[in-house]
């Protein structure tokens, strides 16, 4: 009774801190969020993307060509709450509190311990990492559920020896390839760990049964498997350390110049070949995930939206439960739970690792689970040692380590709420692309103002704002129904994404103000970078307004050419 009230309690603080405050922080939506937004209210009210595509697997959207379920996902609460903030953000945070119910059952199904499961939940449900994740439109904490779900599912069909619970676990699996880039690999990783660690249990099954559960999971892997080879991996392609080689103007320059070898030479092909190259980059970043700076100081310090800023994705308090998780996990490594879990958190930054980024919280987001569990093995380990040597004469030593420990956790997660909703939105807003929202709404209704608009174009795509704030309000022009039929989308053939070149009387172009501030009646907007702003402040030529980021630099200026 006891133990269910607890779980309630972690439960209801995982909701919480999911929750509260969830349309405000992070303080903007990304282009992402935007599009999987926009996209489910298209879905709802015309069945096609924005596009014009019906029902699609994967959505073009910008052109990276996104796995269709976070946005179906979506849909019903679009439908419920309408088009904004707290509608597309909201699968990923009721996915995140899910998430912490299956860790609970998924470590007590496994590793028999309540306690132990209570706590492994509890660390989840104030993660950072996992918190940074379930607090946004990101289909990575989707696919995350997705997938604990079918573990859970296949453990229980080994133990219960049930062929119906291994065919709905390969269905899940197959499930999270529908969310996610990487869960292309990430999950295949797992269902592989699964299978070699419970292998004997999988072949008391009889043969009809695994062949079934294959043949589910292959069937609904399929149209996301296809979608590889028609022109839809672009995303993939861009992003893969396998896309990028070193010039032969570098190799001659920087490695052949200096030793006077050549291409062929054995120098060369031991020491400098591609390969060889290749295998070491690959290395470095799989390395950087299990970094003390990666895990308990920067998080992914690569990317600004992946982290919150001072800190790690764990807590700094937690890193002896760590440690003493590793030894305790290395005693019991026959053990296939325990096996399982350190096989899956050295697995996890494969993905992360095969791209060009030095590290990646995303695409790694995996690793959390394992590593929360290994945390939390690490804590019940030290606990039972501490009481054995110290219950007998120092009862009130024990009682003053466990409070020493729960004080220094508490301080911990004070301070990463500090830096999470305090310091993000002021240091970080611009990467949330922040000030969008604002210039989107200052022009929507007051188009006829204006002779021309003109909107700088750029990778942060700023069409799709126009779209999800405008249809938001209602505009026509920004519907589905309306965008659908006058879609100016262009392929670019170089890189992962096109462009929208002009919605109604709004344009995205690049911006020249020697010749832009010559269209009278004209509104251009644009960044600090793409004007002189104190001539034209001091100008009387020209009405400004700016834009401000939270930190107060400017984010967009629009300027009226009288």
């Amino acid at each position: 009774m006891i133990k269910n009230k607890l779980l309630l309690i972690v439960v209801v603080i995982a909701a919480f801190l999911r929750l509260w405050s969830l349309s405000e922080v992070p303080p903007h939506l990304t282009n992402d969020e935007a599009a999987l937004g926009y996209n489910a209210y298209s879905i709802l009210k015309t069945g096609r993307d924005e596009h014009g595509t019906l029902l699609p697997v994967v959505f073009k959207s910008f052109g990276d060509w996104k796995p269709g379920l976070y946005v179906y996902a979506s849909t019903p609460f679009v439908a419920l709450f309408g088009l904004n903030e707290l509608s597309v953000r909201l699968p990923s945070a009721l996915a995140g509190v899910l998430a912490v119910l299956l860790l609970y059952l998924l470590v007590l199904r496994m590793l028999r311990s309540r306690g132990l499961a209570i706590f492994s939940a509890f660390m989840l449900s104030i993660n950072p990492w996992h918190l940074q994740f379930s607090r946004g439109a990101w289909e990575a904490n989707l696919a995350l559920t997705i997938v604990l779900i079918a573990i859970y599912l296949f453990v229980t069909s080994m133990s219960n020896k049930s062929p119906k619970r291994l065919l709905f676990s390969a269905l899940f699996f197959a499930l999270s390839l529908w969310s996610y880039q990487s869960a292309k690999l990430a999950s295949l990783l797992v269902v592989f760990l699964l299978s070699i660690t419970y292998r004997e249990e999988l072949l008391s099954f009889k043969k009809s049964k695994l062949l079934m559960a294959m043949l589910i999971g292959i069937l609904f892997s399929l149209p996301i498997v296809m979608s590889l080879f028609n022109g839809k991996s672009g995303r993939i392609e861009v992003m893969s350390v396998f896309s990028y080689h070193r010039s032969d103007e570098y190799i001659d320059n920087t490695i052949l110049s200096q030793d006077g070898s050549d291409v062929h030479s054995l120098s060369f092909l031991l020491f400098h070949s591609e390969p060889y190259n290749l295998a070491k980059g690959v290395l470095g970043r799989y390395f950087n995930h299990f970094s003390g700076k990666f895990l308990f100081i920067d998080g992914d310090w690569t990317n600004p939206r992946h982290s919150a800023p001072y800190v790690g994705y764990f807590y700094l308090v937690l890193a002896p439960l760590l440690v003493a998780g590793a030894v305790a996990c290395i005693r019991a490594i026959d053990s296939k739970p325990v096996k399982f879990f350190v096989l899956w958190m050295l697995a996890s930054p494969i993905p992360s690792a095969l791209t060009k980024d030095s590290v990646h919280g995303v695409r790694s987001l995996n690793m959390v689970i394992p590593i929360i569990v290994i945390i939390s093995i690490g804590g019940v380990f030290l606990w039972e040692k501490i009481k054995l040597l110290f219950i007998r004469r120092y009862r009130a030593l024990i009682a003053l380590l466990a409070t020493v420990f729960f004080v220094a956790l508490f301080v911990n997660t004070v301070y990463y709420f500090d830096s999470y909703y305090i310091h993000l939105p002021f240091m970080y807003s611009k990467h949330y692309q922040y000030g969008y929202k604002q210039a989107v709404k200052n022009i929507i209704g007051s188009e006829d103002k204006y002779s021309s608009i003109e909107f700088a174009q750029s990778y942060d795509q700023p069409y799709i704002f126009f779209l999800f704030y405008g249809a938001g309000l209602g505009v026509g022009v920004y519907e589905p129904e309306n965008f659908q039929k006058d879609n100016s989308f262009k392929d670019i053939s170089m890189g992962d994404v096109g462009q929208i070149e002009r919605i109604g009387r709004v344009k995205f172009r690049g911006l020249n103000w020697p010749t832009d501030r010559d269209i009278h009646g004209a509104l251009i907007v644009g960044t600090q970078h793409d004007f002189p702003l104190p001539e034209i402040i001091d100008s009387e030529l020209y009405d400004i307004k700016t834009i401000k980021y939270l930190n107060g630099d400017t984010a967009f200026a629009q300027i009226f050419i009288k």
